[in-house]
């Protein structure tokens, strides 16, 4: 059966577009570009192991990007207890590991709200972040040191949605632009003594 073609974006505008897992935000919208079409740019990343809806700006619509940066995302994380990896997600490699089994229900729900309102929140080193112009990640890449400074990042809502202690728990957030659940699931884990990471977005 022939696979239906990749629709795409002929016109300026604000358009939600679907990012599967394995792509970055960049290859996305560059698959849905036309030919000839306008430029297009994204209202927040996604990370490549990550799926949902990616707000893609096209033409003369990239100049709202300020004013739309900062609108509240939803997300919903898989976080898995045990160990914390060096890139905050699945693929990174292991920093730390530790039992879990002490972790209750209890003890998450009061921990998580700790991190509501605003915080100094340390990107990953592997995040979107700029370095002297050179995007983070492409250093962490390469294997050098990067050592990012905390930004201001402000969670609205958050609360478990299920837990299968002590291997991992489900989670819904409601952040503004710029907040790293990667981050948010690394400080959790430090907080309760349990190192962990993000497997899904």
């Amino acid at each position: 059966m022939p696979s239906t073609p990749t629709p795409t974006v002929q016109a300026p505008g604000l358009y939600l577009l679907h990012k599967p897992v394995g792509p970055s935000s960049k290859a996305v919208l560059d698959a849905r570009r036309a030919p000839g079409g306008p430029a297009l740019s994204h209202g927040g990343a996604l990370d490549p192991f990550a799926h949902g809806l990616l707000l893609a700006l096209a033409g003369e619509a990239t100049r709202l990007f300020p004013h739309l940066h900062g609108i509240p995302k939803v997300y919903e994380a898989e976080v898995v207890w045990g160990r914390e990896t060096d890139t905050g997600d699945l693929h990174g490699a292991t920093e730390a590991e530790g039992p879990a089994g002490h972790l209750t229900p209890a003890l998450l729900h009061a921990a998580l709200a700790a991190f509501l309102g605003w915080q100094e929140q340390v990107p990953p080193a592997t995040s979107n972040k700029r370095i002297d112009g050179e995007r983070a990640w492409v250093r962490a890449h390469r294997g050098e040191a990067v050592v990012l400074p905390p930004s201001r990042v402000y969670l609205h809502a958050a609360r478990w949605l299920s837990h299968a202690l002590p291997e991992r728990s489900r989670l819904r957030l409601v952040a503004a632009g710029g907040y790293y659940v990667r981050s948010l699931v690394r400080d959790l884990g430090r907080a309760v003594g349990a190192p962990a990471h993000l497997a899904g977005l």
